[in-house]
């Protein structure tokens, strides 16, 4: 008897915690929507800590998706590229157009050295971003769309302390659910 009823607690105990986790998977992947007018932002570190790290704000504005980017690395660590996908597939058919600042280019995906992503952004070679530099990646999309629902994100951070390359996953800032665009800083 003492067995069974261990067990009908442990299987209980099991139960409760599937909920948990069930009801954490949801909220996370609900919490990287963005409505119109609203901004989310994402933080990409690498296994250096800050010595190699980035973050990136998604805002979505009418038909607009605009990714603010900014390589947060405190070594000679550079920003190379920002893929993401969203839940509802973006394909090539859905982007009208794409633009991006400091040399880097905006594409429907994959490529980029960044995998199969729906939207990439990248500046491979002379066009790397150095710790503190920012840029700006704008994705048109047709048709307009009331709510994207980011399913991953990633950057490429390249020339790491270990003189190798590393692509982190982004995930929620805890500071907040979105701060707008990045602050920009010169030094």
């Amino acid at each position: 008897m003492f067995f069974i009823a261990n067990l009908r607690r442990i299987a209980r105990i099991f139960s409760v915690l599937a909920f948990l986790i069930v009801c954490t998977v949801f909220t996370n992947a609900q919490s990287n929507c963005l409505q119109q007018g609203e901004s989310k932002t994402f933080i990409y570190t690498s296994t250096f800590g800050s010595a190699g790290s980035a973050k990136a704000t998604f805002t979505l504005m009418s038909n607009t998706l605009m990714v603010n980017y900014q390589n947060t690395s405190t070594s000679n660590t550079f920003l190379s590229g920002i893929g993401f996908t969203a839940v509802t597939r973006i394909v090539p058919e859905n982007l009208a157009s794409a633009t991006a600042t400091n040399g880097w280019s905006a594409v429907a995906g994959p490529g980029g050295g960044l995998g199969n992503y729906d939207l990439i952004a990248y500046g491979n070679g002379r066009k790397r971003l150095s710790p503190g530099m920012w840029g700006t990646a704008a994705f048109i999309l047709t048709p307009t769309r009331s709510e994207v629902c980011l399913d991953s994100s990633i950057v490429h951070l390249t020339s790491l302390p270990n003189e190798d390359s590393e692509k982190p996953l982004g995930v929620p800032d805890p500071n907040g659910p979105g701060e707008g665009p990045l602050e920009v800083t010169t030094e």
